[in-house]
């Protein structure tokens, strides 16, 4: 619908629709950001009164920044190259776009949403198949590293909630069971959607797991250097397997909304940090810090870009 309405710029409807997504669309996500921060005054009075030890570790981390983004458009350039070429800096427009569009929708459906009209009317079939690589090549380091978080945390005392894993498998078994039948029913159907991951060869999917696992240092990088520039009293090893446990629960647990992302960043930091220290108050700053650096920022910056994408409906 949105696209028939997009096509119909002579009329009233699309002059009103053209406008809306070129002024309107990029004012509200600019104002669900401001509203977010306001909203949360605590968060942003903490922030006034931290003492940075180290004001480089900050600064490098705002220097990672686009180190971060670039990487994820060079994946997501990598991962589309066997059906269509895109220049790195129309994929970096695109990722941005669908940080910004992210604030005012769900499970991350506004960047799927960038994604799907990022590409070629004629190739949109393979988007589902394309992001399904590109979900996946973030979630195996996001799962290896993670996982030796959980092993150090059980041996520090950590009580595996037995119950909410058992109904939480059992509920992902009945949907994987149910995909799975769905995808078996329609699978000549599902070939066609699915070419592209076919078409990829060793070398490319290597290329596309390093890009994944390089983010993943960058990310993890940033983390520790606000770590570092706050002073934090603890060991390297703790630090590191606190920011792969984050990053686990963040990747696990899906977001409901952007100030959901900053929620789960900081009850899983609460969590695995505080078998180690008693000053939870930093590790909830340095939390927001790092939400404000990789979610607000991208999405402040990608706002521009969002107008940008009614040229493809």
């Amino acid at each position: 619908m949105i696209r028939v309405l997009a096509k119909s710029r002579n009329t009233g409807w699309g002059r009103a629709l053209n406008w809306a997504w070129v002024w309107l669309l990029p004012a509200f996500i600019l104002g669900v950001v401001a509203l977010k921060l306001i909203n949360d005054p605590d968060k942003l009075n903490q922030l006034l009164q931290v003492r940075f030890s180290n004001w480089a570790g900050l600064a490098f981390c705002l220097f990672l920044l686009p180190f971060n983004v670039v990487l994820e458009a060079w994946k997501w350039q990598s991962i589309l190259k066997p059906i269509e070429y895109k220049p790195l800096q129309d994929c970096v427009k695109v990722i941005l776009s669908g940080k910004s569009l992210n604030v005012i929708s769900p499970l991350g459906i506004g960047d799927a949403f960038a994604r799907y009209f990022g590409i070629a009317t004629a190739r949109r079939n393979q988007i589902y198949a394309a992001l399904l690589m590109d979900r996946f090549s973030q979630l195996l380091p996001t799962l290896v590293f993670g996982a030796g978080s959980v092993f150090y945390l059980l041996a520090h005392g950590f009580v595996v909630p037995v119950n909410s894993i058992l109904l939480t498998v059992s509920v992902a078994g009945v949907l994987f069971s149910c995909l799975g039948l769905w995808g078996w029913w329609y699978r000549a159907d599902l070939r066609e959607y699915a070419q592209l991951i076919m078409r990829l060869d060793t070398r490319q999917i290597l290329k596309i797991m390093t890009l994944a696992v390089a983010r993943y240092a960058v990310f993890s990088i940033q983390f520790l250097l606000i770590f570092w520039s706050l002073g934090a009293d603890l060991s390297f090893t703790v630090l590191c397997l606190g920011v792969a446990w984050i990053f686990l629960i963040k990747t696990l647990v899906p977001n409901i909304s952007v100030l959901g992302d900053l929620v789960k960043r900081q009850l899983s930091a609460v969590l695995f940090f505080s078998f180690f220290t008693l000053d939870v108050g930093l590790v909830i700053v340095a939390s927001f810090l790092v939400w404000l650096v990789n979610i607000v920022l991208p999405a402040l910056v990608g706002i521009p870009f969002v107008s940008q994408l009614k040229r493809s409906f």
